[in-house]
Formats: C-alpha cells, sequence, structure tokens
C-alpha cells in the first residue's frame, strides 16, 4: 500500500510516543496540525494505524513472563477458533501470535509464580485435549524494547523504549494509581481531562498520579500499532540458539540486535533458545541476509530459527 515519507515519520512519532498531540508531531515534520490529522484519518482508513496499545513493564508489578511456542495437531478451523477465544480471554495471555514454521503458535504468558504459570498451563492443556503435538517453555529473563526502526529514514536506534529484567523490586499501586493505570490500559489516549472529570479529581492530581506510576517504571509509553505488512514489511520471529561458550559474547550480541534496524524487540531467555527477537524484512534476500550476517559475525551462533507472523491474535495483557 502507497504511503509517502511524511507517513512513514507521522507512524515514526506515533510509535515512539502516541499521546503527542498533532502539534507535537507537527513540529516535528514541520507541517501544520491539521496535516497530521488528516494524514492519520487516512492511514486509520487504510488500516495502517490499527489501534494504540500502552506498552507497560508487568515485572515492575510482579509477574514473571513466560514464552510459550506451540505446535498443533488434526486442528480444524472451529477448534482453532475456539482455542484462540480461550487465550483472547485468558488473564495470563499477553501476545498470542500465529505463526507459519516449525511453531503454529507464539504465546507470552504471565504468571505470579511457578504455581500460577503451571495451573494456566493444565487449564490450556485440558482446553486443548489432544491438539498440541509438541511445546516448548522459555523463561524470560531480559527484554529490551525500541523504536520501530524502519519507520525511521536512517533506520536508527532513537528510543531504547524499555530495558527489564526478570528479578525487580516490585512496585506497589495505590487505589488511585490502579484506578488510573486500568483506564490508561484499557483507553490508551484517554485526555487528563476526562479522567480528572470521571474520578471527580484537579487535573493536576490525575497528571501527578500518572507521573507517580511512570516512576515506578509501571507505564513505559503509549505506542501505535501498525500494520507493518501494509508498509512492505514481512515480520518474523527470530528463535536464536548459543553455543554453551557463549555467555562473556551474550550481551554484545543484544546491543548488535537491539541497534539493528530491522529488529524492535529482543527477549533474553532460559529455555530451547537463548535469544528471541522481533525481525521485519521487506523480501527473502533480505531475510536470508540477516540471518547470514548474524552467522558470520557471532560464531557463538548455533542456530537461527525463524517463524512468519501470520497474524496477531492478542496485543497485549488483560489488566
Amino acid at each position: 500500500m502507497k504511503v509517502d515519507s511524511f507517513d512513514l515519520e507521522i507512524l515514526n512519532q506515533l510509535d515512539l510516543d502516541a499521546r503527542q498531540s498533532y502539534s507535537q508531531i507537527g513540529k516535528v515534520i514541520r507541517r501544520s496540525k491539521q496535516f497530521v490529522g488528516n494524514r492519520i484519518k487516512t492511514l486509520q482508513e487504510k488500516k495502517i494505524l490499527l489501534g494504540y496499545n500502552l506498552d507497560i513493564n508487568l515485572r515492575q508489578i510482579g509477574y514473571t513472563i513466560f514464552s510459550l511456542f506451540i505446535q498443533f495437531r488434526g486442528l480444524d478451523k472451529i477448534k482453532e477458533e475456539k482455542i484462540m477465544t480461550y487465550l483472547r480471554n485468558s488473564k495470563n495471555v499477553g501476545f498470542c501470535i500465529k505463526t507459519l514454521g516449525t511453531w503454529d503458535l507464539f504465546i507470552s504468558v504471565r504468571a505470579e509464580n511457578i504455581a500460577d504459570f503451571y495451573n494456566f498451563l493444565e487449564s490450556f492443556h485440558k482446553f486443548c485435549t489432544n491438539s498440541i503435538k509438541k511445546e516448548s517453555i522459555n523463561l524470560e529473563v531480559k527484554g529490551t524494547s525500541t523504536n520501530l526502526k524502519i519507520l525511521d529514514k536512517n533506520g536508527k536506534l532513537e528510543k531504547c523504549i524499555s530495558k527489564t529484567t526478570g528479578v525487580q523490586e516490585k512496585s506497589e499501586l495505590n487505589e488511585l494509581e490502579t484506578k488510573i493505570f486500568r483506564e490508561l490500559k484499557s483507553q490508551p489516549l484517554i485526555s487528563y481531562l476526562n479522567l480528572a472529570k470521571k474520578y471527580n479529581k484537579s487535573y493536576e492530581t490525575i497528571k501527578n498520579t500518572i507521573r507517580k506510576i511512570k516512576e515506578k517504571k509501571i507505564i513505559k509509553t503509549t505506542r501505535a500499532i501498525i500494520d507493518t505488512e501494509k508498509l512492505g514489511y514481512n515480520r518474523y520471529l527470530f528463535l536464536i540458539e548459543l553455543s554453551l561458550s557463549s555467555k562473556n559474547k551474550i550481551e554484545e550480541i543484544q546491543n548488535y540486535l537491539v541497534n539493528h534496524k530491522n529488529i524492535d524487540y529482543v527477549i533474553e531467555s532460559l529455555g530451547s533458545w537463548n535469544l528471541i527477537c522481533n525481525v521485519y524484512s521487506k523480501d527473502t534476500t533480505e531475510l536470508i541476509s540477516i540471518i547470514d550476517n548474524l552467522k558470520e559475525r557471532f560464531s557463538v551462533i548455533q542456530s537461527i530459527e525463524f517463524l512468519k507472523v501470520i497474524k496477531n491474535e492478542k496485543e497485549s495483557f488483560n489488566i
């Protein structure tokens, strides 16, 4: 689908911080707020701009995150839709992504502890009956997200949106902070004024409350949900296995991946793979080039398995 440099610049700004006003975005791209508003409306009509999502740090509020890969067997369309509905409604499930490759589904699962995770897993297995052929469970140790660099004309790392580790001191929210946090999660672009009216608080109280939530590192930012396929990019998941002697190299590899123009999310994990990352590629030639360059640059890479993303069934966790 045809887009121009202004569309990409606007999408880039919305990816960095979707709560920016049209005037703020206009100043960056040197166009009027009316121009920005019209372009955003067109991007929404073309279904390139699909919505907005509050990017949150679940580890900061006491959750552990697991990556679950599923391979199904004998799954018809009716049973598949029942499973997708089950996962979309689950409070434990955040990202739920259908993929093409060795694995049919990637699920990001939150849990308060190991027992909570296994309760989810047991219930999920019971619901799926005999539809699961194979699964792989990985513990997310560290996650790093950046701006969607394919939107930037220079492919630069403009913003490291978050770096989170599995070991963090839990942050507590008071009653008002909890209410505001839930509102922002369900309505990422709700105005401070509307929040003030709803909770009968002053504008300054709401502003300070949100500032405190951010200071506790629970909220990272508000990001646009963008259909990158309509911009000419296919999305893949790279599952990277490193050699046992790679411990002193893993940070170097992570830094390289984080700064790579085709990558916007990197997970360090314990399990079948050491690193899992979100990759965007225009075509097979570019995809193969990314894989070959990684292998040539880092001899400790044992294997790179890639899955093509077919559909996002769910974009975020229910709070």
